[in-house]
């Protein structure tokens, strides 16, 4: 050891410490720290997302709590939903309205996002609120929002009327900005028109309140309009509109205005292609949360919504499937400061020209060789005296035609020190908005297949060659120290 040093070389113990330095992993360590342009207005960046941001499950009888705001912004979530309602001693409460979950108090939620909302990233913390609060209430959320949030808040004074864009999150440092009914010029009160991610139609035309499942009557949707003070309207600067087409939204949007889309209305307006919503979205922000029927906080593979130029597609953090996994591990990028400059075919080629260039573009060549795996645990249930026969799955989540998954074949008995060294080829035409996904499942002839460990990553983190790959379990929990060792080599056709 002493021989290697003083020639400068490195024995056994210390090129396994060099393989295993967080810098040599997996995901490229110039991207855990803020390397995309700042400076574009809002419009232009993917945001990362909340639904329903005060859940800790399920969405008929989940627990609501603070924490769950807290684990969000300490992620890098940069939009989290309010979903507020009247207190039954005049202090608005948050929970999910006709539902049995829990409710919190607006005011505590307001101090946790003062205290931790810039923790993670110094960039804009969007507060999406729900608002079904009375006019009464709405004074008290307002007077909360002064008192607690103060000139953090980015409102109506202080907006420069000659712009015409939105501010860039460089601009925004430090602040809050909300989203909400605002009221029009010169109106003192007005009825809230229904929003779109407040309700939706339901069969036999009852509507189906968003997140919820149930189902009511027009004199039950009656209750739930509601009319906006002016207190609250002066702190909101992204004003809700419901979304009627868009073409009226070119001819009479403004850029300061913001609609929500179901999952099942984007998929509607997405049927004769992308290029619509790419053109709306140039000049508008634009919101999908999940559909009322996922009533177990369960979420969509946002990567369709994000391709099309959608930039906040709201999920449910606390679900721990692959879709919010690959969303997560997208929004690591760019020092996970919860901002993605999107790709700048979707902010500056002519939307006309969109088909010939996707005609055009290249597909990059990715060679994954799964090598080895090292100190796998057992997945949880299994027999004491049984040994893993371990596999590996890599998928692609991206575009229609960059989705692929392939897998090794397993090695029996060996959950120690398991050696495949296959390799696996995709083509990746968008590796901009592509996640490869690992997955590391115990074969079993007789039942399903259970997950040992799992990793995403999105492709443009990709550091070639030889790498180690962290693993985390169905809980992402961190499997330190079991890892992935693979090979990653990228060729341009």
């Amino acid at each position: 050891m002493d021989e290697n040093q003083s020639q400068n070389l490195l024995g056994l113990a210390g090129f396994r410490n060099y393989l295993l330095n967080q810098r040599q992993f997996l995901f490229h360590y110039k991207n855990r720290q803020v390397f995309h342009n700042m400076t574009h207005p809002l419009k232009d960046y993917f945001i990362a997302s909340s639904h329903n941001t005060y859940l800790t499950s399920n969405q008929l009888t989940g627990v609501s709590s603070v924490e769950a705001y807290i684990s969000c912004l300490l992620t890098g979530c940069r939009c989290v939903e309010l979903d507020c309602w009247d207190g039954d001693d005049g202090e608005p409460v948050i929970t999910h309205g006709h539902t049995l979950t829990s409710k919190i108090v607006f005011r505590d939620v307001l101090t946790t996002i003062r205290d931790y909302g810039f923790k993670a990233s110094p960039y804009p913390v969007i507060l999406s609120i729900e608002n079904h609060c009375s006019v009464e209430q709405q004074h008290v959320m307002a007077a909360h929002l002064t008192s607690i949030l103060g000139e953090s808040i980015y409102n109506m004074s202080s907006i420069n009327t000659n712009s015409a864009a939105l501010p860039s999150p460089e601009d925004l440092k430090g602040r809050v900005i909300l989203k909400g009914k605002k009221l029009k010029a010169g109106i003192s009160k007005q009825s809230s028109e229904e929003d779109d991610d407040m309700a939706q139609t339901g069969i036999d035309g009852a509507v189906v309140e968003e997140g919820t499942g149930t189902s009511m009557q027009p004199k039950q949707l009656e209750n739930l309009k509601t009319k906006t003070s002016e207190a609250f309207s002066k702190e909101v600067f992204l004003g809700a509109v419901k979304f009627r087409s868009f073409k009226q939204s070119k001819e009479t949007g403004h850029h300061s205005e913001m609609s929500s889309l179901s999952e099942a209305k984007f998929t509607e307006l997405s049927k004769t292609g992308r290029h619509a919503l790419l053109a709306h979205t140039r000049h508008q922000l634009v919101r999908i949360y999940p559909g009322g029927l996922r009533t177990d906080s369960s979420n969509y593979n946002p990567l369709p919504m994000l391709h099309a130029g959608c930039q906040i597609v709201a999920l449910n953090y606390q679900d721990r499937k692959p879709e919010t996994q690959i969303y997560k591990a997208m929004f690591k990028d760019n020092g996970g400061c919860g901002y993605l400059l999107k790709p700048s075919y979707m902010r500056e080629h002519d939307i006309d020209e969109l088909d010939k260039h996707d005609e055009n573009r290249q597909p990059v060549s990715m060679r994954i060789t799964v090598i080895s795996a090292q100190q796998l645990p057992k997945p949880e249930g299994i027999d004491d005296e049984d040994i893993s026969d371990p596999y590996v799955t890599v998928q692609i989540f991206g575009s229609s035609r960059d989705c692929n998954k392939q897998a090794t074949t397993y090695v029996r008995n060996n959950g120690f020190n398991p050696v495949w060294n296959q390799a696996l080829v995709f083509l990746i035409y968008e590796p901009e908005i592509a996640v490869l996904r690992f997955e590391i499942k115990d074969y079993d002839r007789r039942s399903t297949d259970e997950t040992i460990g799992h990793y995403s990553i999105p492709v443009n983190c990709l550091q070639l060659g030889y790498r180690h790959v962290e693993l985390f379990d169905k809980h992402d929990v961190n499997l330190e120290p079991s890892t992935l060792f693979v090979n990653v080599e990228r060729r341009h056709l």
